[in-house]
């Protein structure tokens, strides 16, 4: 099929995950991503493995270039002139230092997209401090809200601060790109961590702003039966039950083992949020009886909204992602691809190649710079 963002060039001056990954993004989506590198060890991701950086890195080419010298800055420019996008992921100030800063860029290329990704934005009281995924998480008040009977804070297992930055990136890429290409002129896109997972943070934060601040008894989001539970065999489910009538199928399912699920009163939403401890011990004592292979097969011949705790492999095996073959191989490599998570017309967008090596289209590039 005829991807969204063909004939787009995207230079990326960007490491570690949200640059790389929105770039991964658009190039998914077919535009063609220039990867500029340090020479003096490329990407930091690099130093992770192969596996961690081809991760944010399929489908795109590597320039090495030394930004400290005449040579590389001027090299730089040149592929300003001829991109769309400019996907930059340094601290504040430092772009224009170098001479490759939004000023500069659109005095080169007024229809350039030049895509500043940070971790507080490009001015305010923090601009100039450094932050990880983590730090925005914590200001974002991503720790402040109870999400379970039993809370506790610990981080995520993914870093979703980068994440939530690098899909904003995207979308602003896109919807700036439309614009040009209706006659307007580019734009300087500003995405700051903190602002991107605040934005995912904050809802409920404003939802609830006049009760108790992290108070699980007062939280109306932390649901006794919506939460996770350990099996007799050390392996956990999850339940999903919002609505009552998963609550009616779920005291009929497992009422005579658990006579006290079909108190009439706990059929109300408002009576279990009031008692939810003893709810959610209720719980809790009933799936630890038996192993989870046994709850799996009351569970599944119901509707009622659970699935298992899965390990790494079995989330890779899963039988529905596999249906829907969201991995694959990758073409021209040994590699799993990752395909864009969304299907157009029916059709999948894959990685048009695997991840480059350091440098990899550096002689390529110059010569399609200086034909």
């Amino acid at each position: 099929m005829n991807r969204p963002l063909a004939g787009t060039t995207v230079v990326e001056l960007a490491g570690l995950l949200p640059g790389p990954h929105a770039g991964l993004l658009l190039a998914q989506l077919g535009a063609e991503v220039i990867k500029v590198e340090r020479a003096d060890g490329g990407d930091g991701t690099r130093a992770l493995g192969e596996r961690v950086f081809a991760t944010y890195n399929r489908g795109k080419r590597s320039i090495a270039v030394d930004l400290k010298s005449e040579q590389g800055v001027d090299t730089v420019r040149a592929l300003f002139r001829r991109a769309d996008v400019v996907l930059e992921g340094f601290r504040p100030g430092v772009a224009e230092r170098l001479g490759i800063g939004w000023p500069q860029a659109r005095a080169l290329n007024p229809k350039l997209v030049y895509c500043s990704i940070s971790s507080f934005g490009q001015d305010g009281p923090y601009r100039d401090r450094t932050a990880h995924d983590l730090n925005c998480l914590s200001l974002a008040g991503y720790f402040a809200t109870p999400s379970q009977v039993e809370d506790r804070i610990a981080r995520p297992k993914v870093r979703l601060a980068d994440y939530a930055a690098a899909m904003h990136a995207a979308l602003g890429v896109v919807q700036a790109l439309m614009t040009v290409r209706l006659g307007g002129d580019g734009c300087h896109l500003d995405v700051a961590i903190q602002e991107s997972i605040s934005a995912w943070c904050l809802p409920h934060a404003l939802a609830v702003r006049d009760g108790e601040a992290g108070d699980m008894e007062h939280t109306r989001s932390v649901m006794p039966d919506n939460d996770l539970f350990l099996c007799a065999d050390g392996r956990w489910l999850s339940l999903g039950i919002f609505e009552n009538r998963y609550w009616g199928q779920l005291a009929e399912l497992f009422g005579d083992r658990c006579p006290a699920l079909r108190e009439p009163a706990l059929r109300r939403r408002a009576e279990r949020q009031a008692r939810k401890r003893e709810v959610h011990g209720l719980l809790k004592a009933l799936f630890a009886g038996e192993p989870r292979d046994h709850w799996a097969r009351a569970l599944d011949a119901s509707d009622i909204p659970w699935a298992p705790v899965y390990d790494r492999d079995q989330a890779l095996d899963d039988p529905q992602l596999l249906h829907r073959q969201l991995t694959g191989p990758l073409a021209g490599g040994q590699e799993t691809d990752l395909r864009l998570p969304m299907l157009i017309d029916g059709q999948a967008l894959w990685s048009p190649r695997p991840a480059p090596a350091l440098g990899e289209h550096t002689e390529e590039i110059l010569a399609e710079l200086n034909p």
